[in-house]
């Protein structure tokens, strides 16, 4: 965690997680996911995106995964784990098309400025004959903790155009739900 998980059209059910491992005097993270295919009797774990952190992830209309993740990727500097990271940071995104088994290098989603901080993601809803599925996205949208905002995606989540800030004033970790009404 932090976060929820999600069951996938064929009934997989998907964790999001993280982890660090010490490597060369310095703490290295990285995303994974454990996912189960009988209803959580049992568990596997899924490949890693190193660094990156606190990530959570939404299935797209083509049945791949899109993991949504804090960037830890900015090398520490100097003895220690404590790393320092550049005035802008973004977002890291990446997709598996094999369930979570494995995972595209983590990319920059030059629309979502992110404090290094958790966020969270949601399909809004279902689609039904194709219709389009909004994905929500929130998280504090500055280069510090603040301006708590919900982006939207309409495109499978290549692009963001709509963003709306919630509150203007201090905020860090986000958690979004879908309610059935």
């Amino acid at each position: 965690g932090p976060g929820h998980g999600i069951q996938t059209t064929s009934g997989r059910l998907v964790i999001p997680c993280w982890h660090t491992t010490a490597f060369q005097r310095h703490l290295r993270k990285s995303s994974h996911v454990f996912y189960s295919d009988d209803h959580g009797k049992t568990w596997q774990l899924g490949g890693n995106l190193d660094g990156t952190n606190e990530c959570e992830l939404v299935e797209l209309s083509d049945g791949s995964l899109y993991m949504t993740a804090r960037n830890s990727s900015p090398a520490p500097e100097g003895p220690g784990p404590n790393p320092i990271y550049p005035g802008v940071i973004k977002r890291l995104y990446a997709v598996s098309n094999d369930f979570g088994l494995t995972w595209s290098t983590p990319t920059e989603v030059d629309e979502l400025p992110d404090p290094v901080c958790q966020a969270s993601i949601v399909q809004y809803a279902t689609g039904m004959n194709g219709d389009i599925v909004p994905i929500l996205f929130s998280n504090p949208a500055s280069t510090n903790r603040d301006s708590l905002s919900i982006t939207v995606s309409y495109d499978d989540c290549r692009t963001w155009p709509v963003s709306q800030i919630l509150d203007e004033g201090p905020s860090g970790y986000s958690e979004l739900v879908v309610l059935q009404d």
